[in-house]
């Protein structure tokens, strides 16, 4: 389990982002484009060239109107007030990691009076638990493909998700943190050269558009570490545990790169900037056609997902579905048993099977004086306190009386009172701040 970014550097990214898209910079990408959507993008969704991708989810799908929705990574709140305004939904709430993209959507929704029916908070999704059966749908527009634990978001979807309960999705699922094709670039980049001077000056920098080139994976670790992180797997995961009623591909390998920053010089009243723009659309449809190209973007809608946790714990690539935060990668001890290191706190979430009573642990203490704290749903289960030795203690066996009330999927929390660095205690090339070394967890 490589290492995620850390939650703040995404967050003040986006934060700074939204502000931007508010003020400057409208029209940058493929999909800001009035005469992309019309002349290409929604014949693909709805089979017209008018409407709207949600409005027509929702109609196809016969979706109640009065239904509570959770909207992942809102920005700046546009999506939230349209899905209102359209009378799609009763309420909605709305989530981003971003606490200036949260800010912005709070002063829209009081600007258009729509404060009772929508609210905006601050969440990770990749850490968040959400509330049991809550849900009508859940709305992604374009923020899911910045989730590197689609295992785990998809978890909490399930359980979240009322009986009947839908996820709706409008997302980038093309090529993972934008490692585009050979054959993507070759043409994208023969169509750039093709077009004229003017249509290809960069609206934010000026500059002409000559190329596109494939960044390199440390460039885009240092831009934007979520920027689709894992999005070339965001729907095959999703079939492994929903139905896909509706699911519509409408490009965008070609024509994404190629109108990237440049999109907003296409002026609608040229009938010249209109033909050219067709030809683009019309070159994409042709190779997407022979399989040259496949869909980058594409509209969808789940149902009735199934839950995938187990009961006991995986020390494999199933970890990331059980996991809330602070497991560091599974490792082997010498003797073949495979564990995972924590941070000096640390969460899991596992299914609890209907007759389980105990939460059995495994675990080795530190080598330092330190006190360790284990909940379940934030309720204390028990306690330990380690002592300073010249190593790791031997694994203890654990079984503790799970509470009365543990929700069906409950939090294990693991809390040590200070973390440790192995470089600082036993002199080995470790700085990592850990917790404790954690073997086993079951419910039974």
């Amino acid at each position: 389990m490589s290492e995620p970014p850390h939650p703040g550097q995404v967050a003040e990214l986006w934060s700074t982002l939204q502000e931007q898209r508010q003020s400057a910079f409208p029209i940058l990408g493929w999909l800001d484009s009035t005469l992309v959507q019309r002349n290409y993008v929604l014949p693909k969704i709805t089979g017209t060239s008018e409407g709207n991708w949600l409005v027509w989810l929702v109609e196809h799908l016969d979706l109640p109107r009065d239904g509570r929705w959770l909207s992942v990574a809102c920005g700046a709140g546009g999506l939230e007030l349209f899905a209102l305004e359209q009378g799609l939904c009763a309420m909605i709430e709305g989530v981003d990691i971003a606490p200036g993209a949260i800010a912005i959507a709070r002063r829209n929704a009081e600007a258009a009076g729509r404060t009772g029916a929508v609210t905006y908070r601050v969440a990770d999704l990749e850490r968040e638990r959400l509330p049991e059966a809550a849900y009508d749908v859940i709305l992604c527009g374009m923020g899911l493909h910045h989730l590197r634990r689609l295992e785990y978001f998809y978890e909490e979807a399930v359980q979240a998700l009322r009986p009947g309960g839908h996820i709706l999705l409008n997302e980038f699922v093309g090529p993972s943190q934008w490692q585009w094709t050979d054959a993507q670039l070759a043409a994208a980049n023969a169509l750039l050269a093709a077009l004229p001077a003017r249509l290809r000056r960069n609206i934010v920098t000026g500059a002409l558009k000559e190329r596109e080139e494939r960044p390199s994976l440390g460039w885009m670790q240092a831009v934007d570490p979520s920027e689709s992180i894992r999005s070339a797997e965001l729907l095959p995961l999703l079939a492994q545990q929903f139905e896909l009623p509706v699911r519509r591909d409408y490009g965008g390998a070609l024509l994404g790169r190629v109108l990237e920053f440049i999109v907003g010089n296409f002026d609608p009243t040229r009938p010249d900037d209109v033909e050219l723009l067709q030809l683009l659309c019309g070159a994409e449809e042709a190779l997407m056609a022979t399989g040259a190209l496949t869909s980058d973007f594409a509209v969808a809608a789940a149902r009735n997902g199934r839950s995938l946790r187990a009961s006991r714990l995986p020390f494999d690539d199933e970890l990331e579905r059980h996991t809330c935060y602070g497991l560091y990668a599974p490792e082997q001890a010498p003797g073949g048993m495979p564990f995972c290191w924590t941070e000096p706190e640390a969460a899991v979430v596992l299914r609890r099977p209907p007759n389980a009573r105990a939460l059995h642990l495994r675990l080795c203490l530190p080598p330092v004086a330190r006190s360790l704290s284990i909940m379940v749903d934030g309720t204390p289960v028990g306690a330990l306190r380690s002592a300073p030795r010249a190593d790791v203690s031997p694994p203890q066996e654990l079984a503790l009386a799970l509470p009365t009330h543990t929700r069906a999927q409950p939090t294990i929390t693991l809390r040590l009172d200070a973390g440790w660095t192995p470089a600082e205690v036993i002199g080995a090339p470790d700085n990592r701040l850990l917790g404790v070394a954690l073997a086993g967890v079951e419910l039974r």
